[in-house]
């Protein structure tokens, strides 16, 4: 390759998966892929605005939704760097491989599961991944209510994929298979929060390797393991640095300087989770002089 292709290669980036897609002619460039080549080559907006015209027009043909449904980023997020990074890594996908990857991010109520996969998430969406849609749900695993059941979690996600209600099958194996054929082909990420048990994640699994689920639950699910190769992230109780660097994000350098009894609000969300170091920090800002 000549030095000009070269300039040129690394600014175009896109994971390797989809040059791939792209190079075969199994769907047309992404609009993210076209503003990347309109940035490197000076084009104003050439390529963008055909890729967008040729991903509407086969959206539309195919009947395909584009669901957008993760939450928002935590602004407070501090800590679990080391998981971060292996779970970021995972979304990243392995070209070599056909298998669905699917990890269950694990750890007691409060600890910040959710907010880890979400984080994660956004930063792999931000990096051109899963450009086909991202689901999530929630599935109200272990607690006082009813945990949901994967019949009706089908249905909704059926829905969210722009599925006619006449096309859903009154019949779970049904629905399931319903689901993998309209997840075939397609960049996809799942997101199963609060999931009970494996019997309820099992007929929610994607088939087609462009597909990724994050699961969370206060269980490693064992049976997802063995059923499914998954992969499993324990996460960890904040340190006391981290729950320091938490409750500095929630109430500023210059209040959590100001109050004295910072150190032991980060000994006590130390030895709690991220939603109380939020909690305890808000109550004591609450009760701080304002320093404007």
């Amino acid at each position: 390759m000549d030095e000009v292709p070269r300039r040129l290669y690394r600014p175009v980036w896109l994971p390797l998966h989809r040059r791939r897609t792209v190079r075969d002619r199994q769907r047309p460039p992404s609009v993210s892929f076209a503003e990347a080549c309109d940035q490197a080559l000076n084009a104003d907006d050439t390529f963008t605005v055909i890729a967008t015209a040729l991903e509407a027009a086969t959206r539309q043909q195919q009947g395909w939704g584009r669901p957008a449904q993760l939450p928002a980023a935590k602004r407070n997020f501090v800590g679990s760097q080391g998981e971060m990074n292996r779970l970021v890594k995972v979304l990243h996908g392995d070209e070599h491989s056909r298998a669905v990857p699917v990890v269950v991010v694990n750890g007691p109520p409060g600890v910040g599961k959710t907010a880890l996969v979400v984080q994660a998430a956004q930063r792999a969406v931000s990096d051109g991944y899963f450009a086909d849609g991202r689901l999530f749900v929630n599935l109200l695993g272990p607690g006082r209510g009813a945990a949901a059941e994967p019949f009706g979690v089908l249905g909704y996600l059926l829905r969210a994929l722009g599925a006619p209600a006449e096309c859903t099958p009154a019949d779970l194996d049904q629905r399931a298979a319903t689901f993998r054929s309209a997840l075939h082909g397609r960049e996809l990420l799942l997101v199963l929060d609060n999931a009970a048990d494996t019997q309820q994640i099992l007929p929610l699994l994607p088939g087609s390797p462009g597909c990724t689920v994050v699961v969370t639950s206060r269980s490693r699910l064992p049976g997802l393991i063995s059923l499914a190769g998954a992969v499993t992230l324990a996460l960890p109780e904040l340190s006391r640095r981290e729950a320091a660097l938490l409750i500095r994000s929630v109430i500023g350098d210059v209040r959590a300087d100001a109050d004295a009894d910072a150190d032991a609000d980060a000994d006590t969300a130390a030895v709690a989770s991220p939603a109380n170091a939020v909690v305890i920090s808000r109550w004591r800002w609450s009760w701080l002089p304002s320093t404007s």
